[in-house]
């Protein structure tokens, strides 16, 4: 499949996978091999699915909510944590952040809060 998908689309791919098999090296190398992305998602299924992997040059961040899968609000807190992790990978590396807490709300609302966090870090001119 990867080899196919490679022959026919060069652009960004980002994968989100659920089995456990998928956060051990030899896949993250294959991953990387590929040029495809491994989603960092919250909640992790296992410890490694926090962090983005694959792709050396996209970091993909996807955040169903916690500790309730599409329900739970982030809190501040967190966005805080998260914000400074996008603000270092994007010195060297094309970021994406999407949130998935839709169920309630949430994810317009936590977005936001997070815009607002980012652009609190730019330098002023």
């Amino acid at each position: 499949f990867l080899v196919l998908l490679r022959e026919n689309y060069s652009g960004d791919v980002v994968c989100e996978p659920r089995h456990r098999s998928w956060f051990e090296e030899n896949a993250n190398e294959m991953l990387k091999q590929f040029k495809i992305a491994r989603v960092a998602a919250d909640p992790a299924c296992v410890p490694n699915a926090a962090h983005p992997g694959g792709n050396e040059s996209l970091a993909y961040f996807r955040l169903h909510g916690s500790p309730r899968l599409y329900y739970s609000e982030y809190s501040g807190d967190f966005l805080e944590t998260l914000a400074t992790q996008l603000k270092e990978l994007a010195r060297s590396k094309q970021v994406w952040c999407i949130f998935d807490n839709t169920a309630l709300g949430f994810a317009t609302q936590n977005a936001l809060e997070l815009k607002a966090k980012l652009a609190s870090r730019e330098p002023r001119s």
